[in-house]
């Protein structure tokens, strides 16, 4: 269908994902790109070595040109290569808190969209109050649903289920199937965060003044959550869209710059479609007609 021909649908949805879902996306795609560049540079400095007949034995300053005080504590090549690894292992537990950060953020986000698009979750009555009301009425105070906010982005993730599902109704299979490897993830996000990637119990105990072993992640290990996250969120967005946002977000668009836009209906629509063709070219006159002929008739 061409997209002079979509029309607005307030609980149908033209674009297949969030703009929460396509933020986290793009972030998600950064840190992997980050996290494979570091990756190959790692395999390019060992192989370098190797060609250059490199022996555990070497002092680091004969393979590098680093000032010798920098790393006279590693003292020869087989010293600096467990630095070396140590320093991966730390890079990929910060990565670790950077996907954890990124889908609770994402998380924050799109419950809170979904809510202010369909309030009559608040009440047990899903779809039977229209946020897009409220939201032209500014008579949804955020506070109104800030404790269900938190019961779904903090602290454990069987509690942050329960409370989407009490919320939502239900929630998509993959994230029952992955609450054990986002309890994981969380446990390392807050060793990382709070005890520089160590026990977080042991590292109260202040009759001990030596470093505790630190956690430890492998590269698959790693790219199994980051993957494993990015399905969850991905469930979680269709699941919302669908069911809960519509074209909320279109809406909300349309609100936040409308005195933006000046004339009669048919006037504000054509300066809707400039401004929306910025976040999707999928839409034409007729979407933004309707959209703006709805919103005005609340």
């Amino acid at each position: 269908m061409s997209k002079s021909n979509v029309k607005f649908e307030r609980w149908g949805h033209v674009q297949n994902h969030t703009w929460p879902f396509q933020v986290y996306k793009l972030y998600n795609e950064e840190l992997s790109q980050y996290l494979w560049a570091e990756e190959a540079a790692s395999r390019y400095t060992h192989n370098r070595l190797g060609k250059e007949g490199a022996d555990d034995n070497d002092p680091p300053t004969k393979h590098f040109s680093l000032p010798a005080h920098r790393i006279a504590n590693m003292k020869t090549i087989k010293g600096w290569a467990k630095v070396f690894d140590e320093s991966h292992n730390w890079m990929r537990l910060n990565c670790l808190m950077a996907i954890s950060s990124n889908m609770e953020t994402y998380l924050g986000s799109v419950v809170s969209l979904a809510i202010e698009s369909n309030p009559g979750v608040l009440l047990g009555s899903s779809v039977k109050i229209d946020g897009a009301k409220l939201l032209k009425d500014c008579s949804l105070d955020s506070a109104v649903y800030a404790k269900h906010l938190e019961a779904c982005t903090k602290g454990e993730w069987t509690a942050r289920l329960a409370a989407f599902e009490k919320l939502f109704g239900t929630a998509p299979a993959s994230y029952h199937d992955g609450l054990s490897t986002l309890e994981r993830m969380r446990k390392m996000r807050n060793n990382l965060g709070h005890a520089f990637g160590r026990d977080i119990d042991a590292s109260k105990d202040f009759s001990f003044n030596k470093k505790r072993p630190v956690d430890r992640i492998q590269l698959p290990t790693l790219v199994k959550y980051l993957e494993k996250a990015y399905n969850i969120v991905l469930d979680i967005d269709e699941f919302l869209l669908q069911y809960h946002i519509g074209e909320f977000q279109a809406i909300y668009a349309y609100h936040q710059h409308r005195d933006e836009f000046a004339g009669a209906e048919i006037d504000k629509a054509l300066e809707l479609k400039k401004f929306y063709g910025e976040h999707d070219q999928s839409v034409g006159k007729n979407f933004c007609k309707g959209l703006v002929r709805y919103y005005e008739s609340l």
